[in-house]
């Protein structure tokens, strides 16, 4: 598989692959097509059900970064801030990621 196709399907899989949640609510990526090295957000909006966990002030977006070259997903934590109604973080995912899964949760 050539690199400029690589790139493209590791930026392209990054959004789809971005569905892991631990609290109820909805998570959105930001941009929705990624260039590699762009810095991407998190916006997560908790559902009324998710009002005593989020409650506690902090929440967290964990994200696992999947590349070719690792054989274990790289992991990192995201604080988010609240912004209105919305908890939103911001990152740069790896040089060569594939694909990555965020998982939000308060801990």
């Amino acid at each position: 598989m050539n690199s400029r196709l690589s790139k493209s399907l590791a930026l392209m899989l990054f959004i789809v692959a971005s569905t892991s949640f631990a609290l109820a609510g909805s998570v959105t990526i930001l941009p929705m097509s990624p260039k590699e090295g762009a810095t991407v957000t998190i916006e997560y909006i908790p559902d009324a059900v998710d009002a005593s966990v989020v409650g506690t002030g902090k929440l967290y977006a964990l994200i696992y970064s999947f590349s070719f070259e690792a054989e274990a997903p790289r992991a990192s934590d995201i604080l988010l801030e609240k912004d209105g109604k919305k908890w939103i973080g911001t990152f740069t995912p790896a040089k060569g990621t594939v694909y990555s899964i965020v998982k939000v949760g308060n801990g």
